[in-house]
C-alpha cells in the first residue's frame, strides 16, 4: 500500500480499504494464472493487456494491478464498493465464485 493510504485514513476515518486479495491462497499464483487463461480460452475471449490490446494470456500480476484501485467505502453505516467498473466485473466473471463474492458482496 503506498504511503498515501495512512493520510487518506487519517483524513477520512470512515473509509475502509479492502485488503489485497490473495488468490495464491486459493489456487496458487501459477495455477491461478493457468486457470484464468483456460477459462478465457474456453469462452473464446480475452482481456486487455497493459497496452490496451486484447490477449488470451494476461498475467495474473497485471490482473492484480487492475484491481488495486477497488475500495470499500463505509459512510454513515452504508457500504459501497468504489471503482468496480464494468470492465473489472467482466474480469471477475472468469474467476471462481468465492473471488467474485469477495468484491461484489463486500458492498
Amino acid at each position: 500500500m503506498p504511503l498515501l493510504a495512512p493520510v487518506i485514513m487519517a483524513t477520512f476515518p470512515s473509509i475502509n480499504l479492502l485488503p489485497p486479495i490473495s488468490w495464491h491462497e486459493e489456487v496458487g499464483d501459477v495455477r491461478g494464472q493457468r486457470e484464468l487463461r483456460r477459462r478465457l480460452k474456453e469462452a473464446k475471449s480475452g482481456l486487455k493487456n497493459q497496452l490496451g490490446k486484447l490477449t488470451e494470456k494476461p498475467t495474473l500480476r497485471w490482473i492484480f494491478q487492475c484491481f488495486q484501485g477497488i475500495h470499500l467505502l463505509v459512510q454513515s453505516g452504508k457500504k459501497q464498493v468504489v471503482n468496480l467498473t464494468e470492465e473489472k466485473q467482466i474480469i471477475l466473471s472468469f474467476f471462481s465464485l468465492s473471488v467474485q463474492n469477495y468484491y461484489i458482496l463486500s458492498g
